[in-house]
């Protein structure tokens, strides 16, 4: 193996070595080489070598070769190592001083030989020179991208250089051309075992498709997308295309025709795609002012789908018809899967109460709320529609109901007040902190035999330094409250004879401020 090969995979040293032939050097010293490798485009290539000839770094304006080295790169390394018996340092003559020596008919002599074997160099020419562009040439460069192994990187470069001028040219007709090409290869390449990059491609061309809709040919770009979605491109990809066409196009004609394709493609999608193509039907039959009842009608066949339920619940509420948005979100209570979505339902049907005035269901709904998840924010809500006298005993059915939401209850006793329930409640070293200013001066003796189970429990297990630290923070913790201190020296009295062994607890008890 050449002292360079290992830079490159097996796959780009076969590639790079057949180009050798299309490598043309620009300018060559012992420590640097710049040259032209043709393909598909013409590559700027450049590596620099150290002082003992090997390579030091290495750069081309390729797409490849923003992720490693590339076929352009060995190529001119192959072609340095077979010429290397013919190395010459290049000309001192400038390239500026030999373009001036020459005289204008023989520079016109050479150029025109140049331009009619050189496509790249022919384009360049008629950019610049020419008012229409050359329709074969960009065919003709898209048929060798479509062959190309770096296809992906090839037809990104394309897009963004190539199609980006025919936009600056107003070619409108012919990149439609091109990028249905572009679209078939990506759709077949993606046949194959799958590579984000050729998905990425259609996006690309998705956003080609969608600028050409706002200009003169969007009737064409408008039945192109139409045969895409339907015919050509599996669902996976279709929905990308779709979209484009459900954003734009809204002639009537257009509107109808994109309502037959959404009737056609439903039955066939598969679930995951189905609700975008239904939600889309609906927004088609309110645009083109179908009966209400009508699409009401074939709503209610598709209620199953969150985002088609929660719309036509939103539309109803809109409408003000509280009783059938009522009705579709208890629907959505006994058909919701996942626990957030029916919470989701319940504050909806909540609100909706309360919009309609029907204080009694309002209430009622808030209560379950309250039971089933335990918020703060909707105790106090509750508690807002009741008379003293009459919340004491709505309150003691919450706190049975919610016998086993601890944390819940301790938020509930802190803002009614009830200390004493909150003192026999609290369980849990991080309630212990968070309530131990509104308890230390009345319940000092009973939270402090509470920190004292926490600590003899923690202290009955071995851990690392920072299960001591912990301790002995629990323990500052108790000497801030009144009486803790006659309470930490006897606990601390009597881990020392039990736990006598444990220099690395005793170290860190230090920190403890006796």
């Amino acid at each position: 193996m050449n002292s360079w090969e290992f830079l490159f995979e097996e796959r780009i040293l076969n590639r790079g070595y057949f180009i050798t032939d299309d490598v043309k050097i620009l300018n060559r010293s012992p420590r640097e080489v710049n040259a032209i490798v043709s393909g598909t485009f013409d590559y700027d290539v450049r590596i620099e070598f150290d002082k003992q000839g090997y390579v030091d770094s290495m750069s081309c304006t390729c797409p490849y070769f923003e992720r490693d080295n590339c076929k352009h790169l060995a190529a001119l390394l192959y072609f340095l190592e077979e010429n290397e018996e013919n190395d010459v340092e290049s000309d001192d003559e400038s390239i500026e001083e030999l373009f001036e020596s020459i005289d204008d008919e023989r520079l016109k002599e050479f150029l025109l030989e140049e331009l009619y074997v050189n496509w790249e160099l022919k384009n360049k020419f008629r950019l610049q020179f020419a008012s229409k562009v050359d329709e074969n040439y960009y065919k003709s460069k898209l048929d060798n991208i479509i062959y190309e192994d770096d296809f992906s990187f090839e037809l990104s470069y394309f897009i963004r250089e190539d199609i980006e001028f025919l936009f600056d040219k107003k070619e409108y007709g012919l990149i439609l051309e091109l990028v249905d090409d572009a679209f078939i290869s990506s759709c077949y390449k993606l046949e194959y075992p799958w590579n984000d990059n050729y998905h990425d491609n259609l996006k690309e061309i998705g956003e080609v498709i969608s600028r050409l809709s706002s200009t003169n040919i969007s009737d064409e770009v408008f039945e192109w997308l139409v045969s895409v979605v339907r015919y050509k491109c599996d669902e996976d990809y279709a929905n990308i295309f779709f979209e484009i066409l459900f954003s734009n196009f809204n002639l009537k004609y257009q509107l109808e025709d994109k309502y037959d394709l959404v009737n056609a493609i439903i039955p066939k999608t598969n679930s995951y795609y189905r609700e975008s193509y239904i939600l889309a039907k609906i927004r088609l039959m309110h645009d083109l002012n179908y009966p209400q009842s009508e699409i009401d009608e074939f709503r209610l066949k598709y209620l199953k789908y969150p985002k088609v339920r929660q719309q036509f619940i939103d539309e109803a509420i809109e409408l003000k018809d509280y009783s059938k948005a009522i009705k579709l979100i208890k629907t959505g209570i006994l058909n919701s899967k996942y626990d957030s979505d029916k919470h989701q339902f319940h504050i909806q049907l909540k609100e909706l109460y309360l919009k309609s005035d029907d204080l009694d269901n309002y209430k009622k709904e808030l209560f379950q709320i309250i039971i089933k998840y335990c918020d703060i924010d909707d105790y106090k809500e509750l508690k807002k529609q009741y008379e003293k006298n009459e919340w004491a005993e709505i309150r003691e059915e919450i706190f049975k109901s919610c016998i086993d939401c601890n944390r819940f209850l301790n938020e509930c006793y802190d803002y009614e007040g009830l200390y004493d329930n909150l003192i026999d409640n609290i369980f849990h070293e991080a309630d212990l902190s968070l309530y131990k200013n509104k308890l230390s001066k009345d319940y000092s003796g009973r939270l402090l035999e509470k920190y004292s189970k926490i600590a003899n429990q923690k202290v009955s297990k071995t851990g690392s330094r920072k299960h001591y630290r912990d301790i002995a923070d629990l323990l500052n913790e108790m000497l801030s409250i009144s009486g803790g201190e006659k309470v930490v020296s006897e606990m601390l009295n009597e881990w020392k004879v039990k736990y006598k062994n444990r220099p690395a607890m005793w170290d860190e008890f230090k920190r403890v401020k006796i």
